[in-house]
């Protein structure tokens, strides 16, 4: 049976939204009948949590960590274990190999102001070699795919949309005791404070609307900004929570706010709409709209002025429309586009 290879690097890595779709990949890997025709071996930096549960799947860990581990570890053992394929989950692949890879965005060109000179050369170097030398690309949005051709001027042919997807939904617990300092109605964001999740703007309407209390949960990533939330009583910010917890959140807000300037695809609004928020405001951009369509409300992102006459009165979502986006996306859905296009280029 031939093996399929995986990038582990993910595992040593902050959960966020691109980590989040390599371990629900990877797990659907596990528990649906991937496994028949191929073996599965995660090669993992040392630094990495190893999760627990996986009976078909293979995690082995090698030495180094970061863009050491993925550009001369992992390319070595590869080698050194006649590796015939490697897929990659979260935007870089090794320069020294070949296989899938999924970029997720071109966040790094399309908001190259928020990098450094060095960080975003050398980050867009390695994405257009991969992007040239690995077959199949994925994405997870149209948008990204038009970004994506339109940049790099490749087939529109040669990138797969494998969308992103979501939990399926767990009962819902009850948190209100953790969260009784929380005043409702509330208004939840979560994202982290890289400067595209665009805070700054949750802050402002704040300060504008002092009769409502404005959750944000999240950390910081690599790429911040900085905000002060000490200066407005009605924010709350609650750091990073479990996913149950957030799930309650979800639950038991107004409405959810996501302002950001610029997404790949952006998982947590539909998080949201599974676990019973009927309000959803997200900034008006093209991804956005593409998963959303006209069911939520949109404001713009460099206009705090906009969400303002949303605040108050935001439209439902009804369950017929939540229903229809909802199926539209599932993580093993996803693992099926990826593991065809695999198996395609394998042929």
């Amino acid at each position: 049976m031939e093996t399929i290879y995986i990038n582990g690097k993910y595992l040593s890595q902050t959960t966020t939204g691109v980590q989040r779709y390599a371990k629900e990949v990877v797990w659907q890997f596990e528990i649906d009948n991937f496994f028949r025709e191929y073996e599965f071996v995660v090669v993992c930096p040392e630094n990495a949590s190893i999760p627990e549960g996986f009976n078909h799947i293979k995690y082995v860990k090698i030495k180094r960590k970061g863009y050491f581990f993925e550009q001369i570890s992992l390319p070595r053992f590869l080698k050194k274990n006649k590796a015939k394929y490697l897929l990659n989950l979260c935007n870089l692949a090794p320069l020294r190999f070949a296989g899938a890879t999924v970029v997720h965005d071109l966040n790094i060109v399309d908001n190259k102001k928020y990098y450094g000179f060095l960080y975003r050369n050398i980050v867009k170097f390695i994405t257009k070699r991969n992007i040239k030398k690995y077959r199949p690309v994925f994405t997870v949005s149209e948008f990204s795919k038009k970004r994506i051709t339109e940049y790099f001027k490749i087939d529109s042919n040669r990138v797969v949309v494998t969308k992103c997807g979501i939990f399926q939904r767990m009962d819902i617990e009850d948190y209100s005791d953790k969260f009784a300092f929380v005043k409702e109605p509330f208004y939840l964001t979560v994202g982290s404070f890289n400067k595209t999740k665009n805070l700054n703007y949750v802050l402002e309407t704040a300060k504008r609307n002092k009769d409502k209390t404005f959750v944000i949960t999240g950390g910081k990533g690599k790429v911040y900004q900085e905000v002060n939330l000490d200066e407005q009583e009605n924010v709350i910010f609650t750091g990073y929570l479990t996913d149950k917890e957030l799930f309650y959140l979800y639950n038991t807000c107004y409405a959810f706010i996501l302002p950001s300037f610029y997404e790949g695809f952006g998982i947590p609004p539909l998080e949201a709409i599974l676990y019973g928020c009927k309000r959803i405001i997200l900034s008006n951009i093209e991804v956005f709209k593409e998963i959303y369509g006209d069911i939520v409300e949109y404001c713009d992102p460099y206009d705090v002025k906009t969400i303002q006459p949303i605040l108050e009165n935001p439209k439902q979502i009804t369950e017929e429309e939540a229903q229809k986006v909802l199926n539209k996306y599932s993580w093993n859905k996803t693992a099926r586009i990826i593991f065809d296009g695999i198996r395609e280029v394998k042929k």
